[in-house]
């Protein structure tokens, strides 16, 4: 499903990439790349507090999953879209 979100960003469908993304998560409850995927969509729509709640929600989710996952994941990854979440959050516009 993450896949099919990033294919549907690609395509200039952000609203649907969201919804297989939230799909993903729902499905696994114990992975970080739907809220980090979701979290980068957010960065993409200037939306820097959604963004910054889906870096904080993954850097919940310990590592220990049966799935592969990038391993930016599960080390600077969340915490660089919190950063710049967090920066333009604070960035007049």
């Amino acid at each position: 499903m993450c896949l099919i979100g990033q294919c549907r960003t690609k395509l200039g469908q952000p609203t649907e990439a969201a919804r297989e993304y939230l799909q993903a998560l729902s499905s696994t409850l114990f992975r970080r790349e739907p809220l980090l995927k979701l979290a980068e969509l957010s960065l993409g729509r200037s939306d820097f507090q959604g963004a910054a709640a889906f870096a904080c929600a993954a850097l919940s989710i310990p590592r220990g999953n049966p799935f592969a996952e990038d391993h930016q994941n599960y080390t600077y990854g969340p915490h660089a879209l919190l950063y710049w979440a967090l920066l333009l959050a604070g960035t007049p516009r």
